[in-house]
């Protein structure tokens, strides 16, 4: 399941693509291979024609130096060029409008980056690089999505095929918008303990744990720039208990250091803190 494009999210890269050059939609989209094939392909393309034309220009320009001076010279190069060239200019030309049109469809088929279209698109390698400290964009914000546990969960159920492949398209988007820290699946808590705490005092007690609503099952770590954007993402969750079931997923802010405030942190906690938590 996608977002809904917002507006400018197709226009702007497709105008890239048939204004500026063939391609360039796809590279500021995410889609840096695709551009680059379309890139390449034009340019290679160009290249043959120029080659071809200062090839003929060469066989065909005059010896004599008088004959150089000729204003009508390039006119006469230009026709006696396309003559000898017709079939492979137009080969040429339809080569290279193919790719040009080809890359604007291309490039409205694909949701613009999260510089033009807001919170749930894909983000660009602009985008990417908008993240980095010291740039003047809000701070970056990390977010769990934590999936409760069910019955069938607590039961070491598996999750079928259909389920799998849902969560797995939709933390490929997350990775290719650079916005996925990290993500997993828990075992039951058959598999787990815990440590409750009296005083200095500590017991530990072995699963499974009968109230099966109060666990978790799995979570997904996200970094984005706002709680909108968090928003956007968690609602194109796929249903953790399998469609026509009923399932929840509970999101939560992670604190960042600065919330602390700079008195109660340590300059070693600080440095060892990475400027970007980002694993993918």
């Amino acid at each position: 399941m996608t977002a809904p494009p917002r507006r400018g999210g197709r226009l702007r890269p497709a105008l890239l693509s048939g204004l500026v050059f063939p391609g360039l939609g796809q590279l500021v989209t995410g889609h840096p291979w695709r551009g680059l094939a379309f890139g390449g392909a034009s340019v290679a393309l160009l290249a043959a024609v120029v080659l071809r034309v200062m090839r003929e220009t060469r066989r065909l320009m005059p010896e004599d130096p008088v004959a150089l001076l000729d204003p009508a010279l390039p006119f006469r190069l230009a026709v006696e060029i396309h003559r000898a060239n017709a079939s492979f200019f137009l080969w040429a030309t339809a080569g290279i409008v193919g790719l040009w049109l080809g890359s604007i469809a291309d490039a409205w088929s694909a949701p613009g980056d999260q510089l033009w279209q807001g919170p749930g698109a894909r983000l660009s390698i602009l985008a990417s690089l908008s993240r980095r400290p010291g740039r003047g964009r809000a701070r970056a914000m990390r977010f769990m999505i934590v999936v409760k546990a069910t019955r069938e969960s607590e039961a070491g159920v598996m999750p079928g095929e259909a389920l799998l492949a849902q969560m797995a398209a939709y933390h490929e988007e997350l990775a290719k918008a650079g916005v996925l820290l990290d993500a997993s699946g828990l075992r039951p808590s058959t598999n787990g303990w815990r440590v409750q705490y009296s005083g200095a005092k500590r017991t530990v007690t072995d699963g499974p744990f009968t109230e099966a609503k109060e666990l978790i099952a799995g979570y997904t770590l996200i970094q984005v720039q706002s709680r909108e954007e968090a928003l956007e993402w968690v609602r194109r969750f796929p249903n953790p208990a399998g469609d026509g079931k009923e399932g929840e997923i509970e999101v939560r802010e992670v604190f960042e250091l600065g919330d602390f405030g700079p008195d109660r942190v340590s300059a070693g906690a600080r440095e060892r803190r990475p400027s970007s938590g980002r694993r993918w």
